[in-house]
């Protein structure tokens, strides 16, 4: 049996191999963004790219969610690795697009080129055989709370009970076979630098919706009007 360090080396050395192709999907995805619960192109992109590597994806998840499986040998933990389809609007970015104003300036394009190049690492080095229980590839909707109408009115209509997509997956039981999950963010930071956060709980959000209510100011010609006295002659 080969060691643990044989292991990583082996699935290293394929994503190594499939490095280019890995760049192209990030880029593809970048240059293509969608903004959350409408990732349609993306999640087919990705859904393509599992059934590729042999992983039987679901889709359709909370909209758009896509999930793949690695299975072992033998039973044990299930661990997810999670990517995220959206992408915010931005319309300054010079790769929005230019009829939404979606752009991947929070990086997710690259976040789902490394799930799917573990993926591609982990499949083609044979690792499965050497596991005791599963892999969970993931890319999951709507991360990032935009476009607050949209996701009310979808609420409204049933087609969604949360408006973030953790949250709905939690809800509709699709991380029930997930004992842990992580995942990678790319930063703005210069340097080569990794930062690991390990929390107990980080489900959910609270929102709120706030209504602003003024008057109008005040033209400055009627502004020096009333602040100027009558003069009688």
């Amino acid at each position: 049996m080969s060691s643990k360090d044989e292991l990583k080396l082996a699935v290293c050395e394929a994503i190594d191999r499939h490095a280019d192709a890995i760049i192209e999907l990030g880029e593809t995805i970048l240059r293509h963004p969608e903004t959350g619960f409408n990732e349609v192109k993306t999640a087919a992109l990705v859904a393509e790219h599992m059934r590729a590597l042999g992983l039987a994806p679901r889709s359709g998840l909370a909209l758009t969610g896509v999930k793949g499986r690695l299975a072992g040998s033998a039973t044990g933990p299930r661990l997810a690795v999670i990517g995220e389809l959206d992408s915010l609007r931005t319309s300054e970015h010079p790769l929005a697009d230019p009829a939404t104003g979606a752009a991947h300036s929070c990086g997710h394009n690259a976040q789902i080129a490394g799930m799917l190049g573990a993926a591609i690492g982990l499949t083609e080095a044979g690792i499965a055989r050497h596991l005791g229980g599963e892999i969970i590839f993931f890319a999951v909707p709507a991360e990032e709370f935009i476009d607050v109408e949209e996701r009310a009115a979808r609420v409204a209509t049933g087609d969604i009970e949360f408006m973030l997509g953790k949250p709905e997956l939690v809800a509709k039981g699709h991380f029930d076979d997930v004992d842990m999950a992580m995942m990678i963010h790319t930063g703005s930071r210069g340097g080569a630098r990794a930062r690991a956060f390990l929390a107990e709980s980080s489900n959910g959000a609270l929102i709120k919706r706030i209504a602003f209510s003024a008057k109008p100011p005040m033209p400055a010609a009627c502004r020096s009007s009333a602040s100027t006295p009558s003069m009688r002659l």
